[in-house]
């Protein structure tokens, strides 16, 4: 058994998944994957703790069958976007570097920034949709 969080307590966020361990505890324990970032956060409760969380809203069961096969498609969706990132900034920071020795005007350093921030916005909400 599994139990999704759909309203945040303690550690735990929107979306985190609980799974059962062998002495029939619920434990988080999330690794934070931005590049920048070396946190994490973990999280172990009784099922009785669980039981009441879920009366209370906080949690709800998780069927893993289904949701795993989706959970899997935002994984790949978060990999995917994840390596655009790395692409536009290593296509940004190359243009950049163009500008920096007068090989390109700045109508198009101008054009690139702005299309970079562009990207990189979205890109980093779709990121931040996928947690929630």
């Amino acid at each position: 058994m599994m139990y999704k969080v759909i309203k945040e307590f303690g550690c735990a966020q929107k979306g985190d998944i609980l799974h059962e361990n062998e002495e029939g505890l619920f434990e988080l324990n999330m690794e934070c994957d931005c590049p920048d970032c070396y946190s994490s956060r973990s999280i172990c409760i009784s099922s009785d703790i669980a039981n009441t969380l879920a009366t209370a809203g906080y949690l709800e069961e998780f069927e893993e069958t289904v949701s795993m096969k989706c959970e899997d498609r935002l994984v790949a969706v978060m990999n995917f976007v994840d390596e655009k990132i790395e692409q536009y900034t290593a296509d940004h920071e190359a243009l950049t570097a163009q500008y920096d020795e007068g090989d390109v005007p700045p109508c198009v350093k101008v054009e690139a920034d702005t299309v970079y921030f562009n990207l990189i916005k979205i890109l980093n909400k779709i990121k931040e949709i996928i947690h929630e």
